[in-house]
């Protein structure tokens, strides 16, 4: 019998997976600090804000910029020309009379839909 050693097979949502513990919603919701885990819950519905699914950024930080037209203006002051938009998805999920909001940003989105934000 022989042992292979070497790099591992998993990727590193795989690894994340392995290695998270499986809680309720109910324990998630009351945790008292930022904690890696998982759980299992039933997707409610996708919750409209007033921005809508996705907001423009800044170029040279991650904060939201407002403006109708070039340059907009971000939170920190800095300027952008270029629309640059991100995804943030506030998703209402539920596991029996718990419920939760889940806020997928910007990569989280791409990885599931397979497209960037900005067309």
């Amino acid at each position: 019998m022989s042992q292979s050693y070497g790099s591992s097979q998993y990727t590193p949502q795989q690894t994340f997976m392995n290695n998270a513990d499986l809680i309720t919603l109910t324990k998630m919701v009351q945790l008292p600090q930022e904690t890696k885990c998982v759980t299992i819950v039933k997707t409610i519905k996708i919750k409209p804000t007033k921005y809508g699914w996705y907001y423009m950024t800044c170029f040279k930080c991650p904060k939201q910029c407002f403006g109708a037209a070039p340059p907009f203006i971000c939170g920190d002051g800095h300027e952008t020309e270029a629309e640059i938009l991100r995804y943030k998805l506030d998703v209402e999920v539920g596991d029996g009379d718990v419920k939760a909001t889940f806020v997928f940003w910007d990569r989280e989105c791409e990885q599931l839909i397979g497209k960037s934000a900005t067309v």
